[in-house]
């Protein structure tokens, strides 16, 4: 089996690699970043793979030492063929446009990843493509629409944010391996039991509305945290602490060393700068967001009539995958908002909620723009609440939620409520989830909602039993390992076996 694997660059998916390549798989090509990943590559210990920096893959760099001359500049045939993708993949690029690239220079950018990575296919002729993750950044996309074009296997991972479990699949568009789990089930009687121990918990955590199921990402020592690396200087509490614990002056050497360090950015343009320099270009990010901010307080309600009739909508942050990859179209949420508000009975309102992320996330300066909650607010029947309002006495009050693809949407089911995707997104499959392409389809679904449509229990519970059996505990990276019980080498076991299995390389468990 030849493979390209992608987003393989922290230590402990490094390892995962590793055990491809000790069962046979031959590692063909191999795009990270990190300097895990550049030490790897100059180790040698992969002398037959080509390997690819992220930052210069993301400019159209191509790897160092591959040879291009072959290569075919896009072409209309080739351009025509991929046009579907097109807009999606420009839009991208968004997330790491730092300097404010003109639309002609992505336009071209764009030509060149057509013209490399569909040379790249033809020249290497890879069995499949492995992603970490769906594929989010334009190459990356670029690459993975290509090769669905081209009939070549794509399979990639991506964490469920619910009870510690990772879902492996090979077209984040529909989730045909879940769908087959879920056929499973059809007409079959389970019950709480069946769930294993984790999977019963969570279900039991969210049908029961005493308990505080929020997730960690959404709780406020989480979110205080990205407030942290924007200090110049540490807080008086960390030098304290340093202090009694004999450290101070190793770890003040480290932290100039790492202010006065120059390190690249993936960008468009090229960015390179000091972590001092960082730190003050993040500051002035954190500027940009707290002018959003400020527009969206001119627009909130701040105590919203809950006995009308609403939709509860939970804006994403951006950019992210969530929306840029399994949003579609509907990576533009002013659209979904549009969509859902001409399609709202008249006693009917949209309560809207931006997620609090949006405000402290790693380039999410990149995800609003001004006059994005005035556009927004200018609906009669769309009101904006408070970033604090608790989601959960939001979705018990609604009459429906409605997401991209967030989680929220599948809490709402289990709570008894219907919820409205426009995204691609895992929990599609799950009975009371009205998946939302377009304006007729909108309609029909509030109007289904409101003659009374609602979440068959059983049939959702027979979803988590097709989820729990279709799904493998583990976590992508160690800021979900708590959620999972699992130590780093039974997680890179479980990677690698359920890749290999789906590869045809392994059968039955790890």
């Amino acid at each position: 089996m030849r493979v390209f694997v992608f987003r393989f660059h922290s230590p402990m998916l490094i390892n995962v690699v590793r055990r491809f390549r000790d069962e046979g798989t031959e590692v063909l090509y191999w795009e990270g970043s990190k300097h895990y990943f550049d030490a790897l590559r100059k180790s040698g210990e992969f002398p037959k793979t080509m390997f690819h920096n992220t930052i210069d893959a993301v400019r159209g760099i191509p790897a160092l030492g591959l040879d291009v001359s072959s290569f075919e500049p896009a072409g209309k045939n080739l351009l025509e063929t991929m046009s579907p993708h097109e807009a999606q993949i420009i839009r991208m690029m968004d997330a790491v446009d730092i300097d404010g690239a003109s639309y002609a220079k992505k336009k071209h950018l764009y030509t060149q990843y057509l013209s490399y990575w569909s040379g790249l296919l033809e020249k290497m002729k890879p069995d499949a493509i492995l992603f970490a993750d769906i594929p989010h950044i334009a190459h990356q996309y670029t690459l993975y629409a290509l090769a669905k074009q081209k009939g070549v296997r794509t399979l990639m991972l991506r964490t469920i944010p619910v009870f510690g479990r990772l879902i492996f699949f090979s077209d984040h568009t529909c989730y045909d391996e879940l769908a087959e789990e879920v056929h499973k089930t059809k007409g079959k009687l389970f019950n709480v039991s069946d769930l294993s121990a984790d999977a019963r918990l969570y279900y039991e955590r969210q049908t029961n509305l005493r308990v505080d199921a929020h997730p960690f990402y959404m709780k406020h020592e989480y979110i205080k945290g990205f407030q942290r690396g924007r200090r110049l200087l540490p807080n008086i509490q960390s030098i304290f602490q340093h202090l009694r614990d004999g450290t101070l002056f190793t770890t003040v050497h480290g932290y100039f060393g790492m202010l006065s360090r120059k390190r690249r950015i993936a960008s468009i343009e090229g960015f390179e700068v000091t972590g001092f320099g960082l730190k003050k270009k993040m500051r002035e990010w954190q500027g940009k967001k707290e002018n959003f901010r400020e527009e969206h307080s001119r627009f909130v309600t701040l105590n919203p009539d809950y006995s009308r009739k609403f939709i509860y909508v939970a804006l994403h942050k951006q950019p992210e995958a969530s929306t840029s990859a399994m949003g579609d179209v509907f990576v533009d949420q002013l659209l979904m908002v549009e969509m859902l508000s001409r399609s709202l009975l008249p006693d009917w309102f949209l309560y809207v909620k931006e997620s609090p992320l949006q405000w402290v996330n790693p380039r999410a300066e990149l995800g609003r723009y001004p006059g994005y909650y005035e556009e927004m607010a200018r609906y009669p029947n769309v009101i904006l609440v408070p970033t604090d309002t608790d989601t959960f006495m939001l979705t018990e009050l609604s009459q429906a939620v409605a997401s991209v693809t967030g989680t929220v949407g599948f809490e709402a089911v289990l709570r008894g409520k219907p919820a409205l995707a426009f995204g691609h997104i895992w929990y599609q499959h799950c009975d009371g989830v009205f998946k939302v392409q377009n304006f007729d389809a909108c309609k029909q679904a509030i109007c289904e909602i409101a003659a009374g449509s609602k979440p068959d229990k059983q049939k959702v519970l027979n979803f988590m039993v097709a989820l729990d059996r279709g799904t493998v505990r583990g976590f992508p990276n160690l800021r979900f390992q708590k959620d999972t019980g699992i130590g780093i080498k039974e997680n890179v076991g479980a990677i690698a076996g359920a890749f290999g299995r789906m590869l045809g390389l392994r059968q039955g468990p790890n």
